[in-house]
């Protein structure tokens, strides 16, 4: 894929450090005449967490740099999975298109944050929804959402952070184009609020702190009505998965795995940037209620989508960039066979969720045990 500067569109569209946004495209739109004509548009919006305070802000500026800034981009960006050309699941002649993420918000804010009250010197900029905006035109420069051309479809996709952020940007995305079928497909999007075993910020905590940051301008250009009535005196929910997908209106399709791996390693400690010694968790024999209790909150939470739904009972997290989009998984097929069937019927209620327990959950207990014991001591 084609590197292309979105700062060429919108001079705030940056990344935390200043640096340009990019979107990258299946077609070399740089070369002159290079504008094919499609009726079919994949928008991916890559995902790697989001900070949510100056502390984790700045750890993720030294440990995450991948995700701040764009100085280490390349011309060119190699795909594979659901962007593959070979078995694709999408029409002949689809333009694909993927924004690197570098603004640490989930796409959501347009607002610096400073090193402190009194030193106004900026720390870094978050500007993903300006990013968004000016990824969405840049494809209207190439024909999205053109009057000229029949109707359209645009599959807007992300995982993790981006599937966050595609939660919440689809239905915004569905009133901007009258002539434009808009299909969300979300990779580990489900983001739940549960107790940390290690004591860092709940993913809750999280979106509330980032709400925060930027709440004015969320609410006027994020946040549903709905569920801002719902929740009007929590409205941080409104950007979070699993409060806000009650919200979502189908067809959408949702792949999101019971042990979601991201999430349960957080859970116990693994990733922290809370600016504190890690913490790592023991194992003390409680892995397996915890575990359990972790998808029966995840599953509960899914309870409430409305249309395709595709929940292993696996231990992964983000699966549709590789092999794996292609891999059955234990009792379920792969997620590009049940993508196909959806694509080519959208409407109604299809849940693919596994419900294997038994040989398998003990090994998962095995597994965790070995890695909090063994690797991490």
């Amino acid at each position: 894929m084609y590197r292309n500067d979105l700062t060429t569109v919108d001079k705030n569209a940056v990344c935390n450090d200043g640096s340009p946004a990019y979107i990258y495209t299946s077609s070399n739109f740089n070369k002159e005449h290079a504008n094919p004509v499609s009726n079919n548009w994949f928008l991916f919006l890559e995902g790697g967490w989001w900070c949510w305070d100056k502390v984790s802000c700045t750890m993720r500026q030294h440990a995450m740099d991948m995700w701040t800034t764009s100085k280490h981009s390349p011309s060119l960006h190699n795909v594979t999975g659901i962007m593959a050309p070979k078995d694709s699941v999408f029409p002949p002649g689809t333009q694909f298109a993927y924004v690197h993420y570098c603004s640490s918000d989930a796409y959501l804010g347009d607002f610096d944050m400073f090193n402190s009250i009194s030193d106004e010197t900026v720390l870094m900029k978050f500007r993903g929804r300006v990013i968004v905006k000016a990824a969405l035109k840049f494809l209207e420069s190439k024909g999205l959402g053109s009057k000229d051309s029949d109707k359209q479809k645009l599959y807007v996709s992300g995982c993790s952070a981006g599937a966050t952020g595609v939660g919440y940007w689809f239905q915004k995305v569905r009133e901007m184009y009258s002539n434009v079928e808009v299909l969300p497909l979300m990779d580990s999007p489900m983001d739940i609020d549960v107790k940390n075993q290690a004591g860092l910020p709940t993913i809750g905590e999280q979106f509330k702190a980032l709400y925060e940051l930027d709440s004015e301008g969320i609410d006027k250009n994020i946040i549903n009505e709905a569920c801002a009535a719902k929740y009007k005196d929590e409205k941080y929910k409104c950007i979070m998965p699993e409060y806000q997908s009650k919200f979502w209106k189908p067809p959408y399709f949702v792949s999101e795995h019971q042990y979601d791996f991201f999430q349960v390693q957080y859970m116990f400690g693994y990733y922290n940037m809370s600016g504190e010694v890690p913490r790592m968790v023991r194992s003390n024999g409680n892995d397996t209620q915890v575990l359990q209790e972790f998808r029966r909150s995840m599953r509960s939470a899914m309870d409430s989508l409305s249309s395709t739904v595709y929940s292993s009972a696996c231990f992964r997290h983000c699966t549709w960039q590789g092999e794996r989009f292609f891999q059955k998984t234990a009792d379920l097929p792969s997620v590009h066979t049940v993508m196909t069937q959806f694509l080519r019927n959208p409407n109604g209620v299809h849940e693919y969720r596994s419900d294997c327990q038994g040989i398998f959950f003990w090994l998962l207990k095995y597994i965790l045990f070995f890695c909090l014991n063994f690797y991490f001591f």
